[in-house]
This record gives C-alpha cells, sequence and structure tokens, in this order.
C-alpha cells in the first residue's frame, strides 16, 4: 500500500510538472506570435504580382571588357540597390550585370511563392551571361545577394568574391521562428520613405524569411569551399545583420587571400550610404583592379 501511495504521489507531481511546462511553451507562442503580429500586413491581392515595377528590372553595362562584375540585390530589395555602384564600376572599364533575384521587384506575394533555390538560379544565370562576354568575373552582393554571391564562388570558378554586409547572423531573433510563423504571419511590414518604397517591398514574406534561413544555412555550410580572393565589407552600426557575420566568414572562408573592413559608422545598404559609400567604392575598386 505505502508503494501504491509513491507511485500516486509521483505521478501527480510529474502531471504538474508536465503541465507547468505545457503552460510555459503556450506562453512563449502567444508571446512570440504577438511580437510577429505587431508589424502584421494585409495579404496582397493577385492581379498582377508578377509583373515588374518601373525602375526594378535588371540591368547590363556592357564595356567590352575581359572583366566583369556580377552584383546581387539583397532579401525585398531590386537592382536598383547596385545600380549607383555598377555605374562606378562601369565608368572605370568594367562590365556589370545586376539580374533581378527570382521573387522581386514585383510584389511580396510573389517572393513568398519562390524558394532560396529560386534566387540562387538567378543568380547563377548572370554569372553564365556574363561568363559568355568575359574571361574574369566577380561576384558581389548586398545582405543575401552576398550569400548567393559566395555560394555562387563556392561552385564556380570566379575572379573572387565582394560580401557587402552579407548575412550569416540576423539582428532580428524572430527570424529563426519564420519557418513556424510563416503559418500564421504571412507578412510583416517596415515603414519606408516614398523613394525606397519604389523598389524595396514594404511588406515582407515570412515564407521568404524561411528561405533566406535556408540560404544562410546553406551557404555556411559551403563556405569552406571558396578559394578564390575575398573583399568582406561591413558596418558595425548595421541594424539588419549582425556584424558579427563578417568575421565568421573572414574565420571560415576557404581563401587564403582576403580582406575584411569594418566601418564604424554606416548603414547595412552602405553603397547607397551618403557618408560611406565613395570609401566603399574606392575600396572595392581596388580589390577588382
Amino acid at each position: 500500500m505505502e508503494t501504491l501511495g509513491i507511485r500516486r504521489y509521483m505521478n501527480r507531481v510529474i502531471s504538474a510538472k508536465s503541465l507547468k511546462n505545457v503552460t510555459f511553451i503556450v506562453i512563449l507562442l502567444i508571446v512570440f506570435l504577438l511580437a510577429f503580429s505587431s508589424c502584421t500586413a494585409k495579404e496582397h491581392p493577385d492581379a498582377g504580382k508578377n509583373m515588374v515595377k518601373d525602375g526594378n528590372e535588371a540591368f547590363m553595362i556592357d564595356k567590352g571588357s575581359e572583366k566583369a562584375v556580377l552584383l546581387l540585390h539583397g532579401f525585398t530589395a531590386s537592382p536598383w540597390e547596385v545600380k549607383e555602384l555598377g555605374e562606378f564600376l562601369a565608368e572605370n572599364g568594367f562590365t556589370v550585370y545586376a539580374p533581378l533575384i527570382a521573387g522581386h521587384g514585383t510584389s511580396p506575394e510573389n517572393l513568398a511563392e519562390t524558394s532560396w533555390q529560386d534566387w540562387y538560379r538567378s543568380a547563377e544565370q548572370g554569372y553564365a551571361m556574363l561568363k559568355g562576354k568575359a574571361d574574369c568575373v566577380y561576384v558581389g552582393g548586398v545582405s543575401t545577394g552576398g550569400s548567393l554571391a559566395l555560394l555562387l564562388a563556392a561552385e564556380h570558378d570566379t575572379c573572387g568574391v565582394i560580401s557587402i554586409s552579407s548575412t550569416v547572423y540576423l539582428q532580428d531573433w524572430k527570424a529563426n521562428f519564420a519557418v513556424i510563423a510563416k503559418y500564421f504571419i504571412p507578412y510583416t511590414t517596415r515603414p519606408l520613405n516614398d523613394e525606397d518604397a519604389k523598389y524595396y517591398y514594404e511588406e515582407r514574406p515570412t515564407a521568404g524569411v524561411a528561405q533566406l534561413m535556408n540560404l544562410i544555412s546553406e551557404t555556411k555550410k559551403r563556405i569552406g569551399d571558396i578559394k578564390e580572393k575575398v573583399l568582406i565589407l561591413q558596418a558595425k552600426g548595421d541594424r539588419t545583420v549582425n556584424p558579427a557575420s563578417a568575421d565568421y566568414i573572414f574565420e571560415n572562408i576557404g581563401s587564403e587571400k582576403k580582406e575584411k573592413v569594418i566601418f564604424e559608422n554606416g548603414q547595412h545598404v552602405m553603397i547607397r550610404d551618403e557618408n560611406l559609400k565613395e570609401e566603399a567604392f574606392a575600396i572595392i575598386l581596388g580589390f577588382v583592379e
């Protein structure tokens, strides 16, 4: 009888602990969903979701050079993001191409239906186009575009990689749970000024964020395979990408010739930062010349 009483007591204790654990998980889930839903956006209508918006098109500047640079824009952005840098490099004799990455420059719903493999195919097609024009092709990109450039270099013969604020660690912890949140919170929103709203999405599909996390994982697996020279640019004040990302890339990349430049100030998209872009342009030109 004494043994039976002990068993019943232990069962009650275990049940109480289980209930506490379940309660904690439920509370955590509620807090998580509230954090996401604080910036929830309405879903978009389907009409015209695949139409490229004016000013968001891919661009090519063919200088007939033996050296070319592929420039890849970031998540929810468009080729406009890298256009100034592209024009600068073209003025210095480089053929430049900036593709429109799949799902971008159209609508957030279109982006929600793409995978990181679709983004990579866009980058790979751009690389193939330039390889048909020039013997030496550099690949570079901003943020997600930088991750795609690194993955390209791991799989193809390039002359070098320009990594600008490339994503390894994001500042927003909620991105780690996007794979679950996409079923509850399909879109989140951020305020943009009138100019940026022409070339970036205000609404970000949570499914796209989940794909970005998959791309980061894949890039980290392959980064040791990169043997080409690499230039890594990162701003300490980056509010989107944790600056520790630059350290991870530098320490884990397989390249023997690598350079890391950390700016004390500056924005995530430093190549459009009026206070920083000229310095960044000069460093990039020195790397590719």
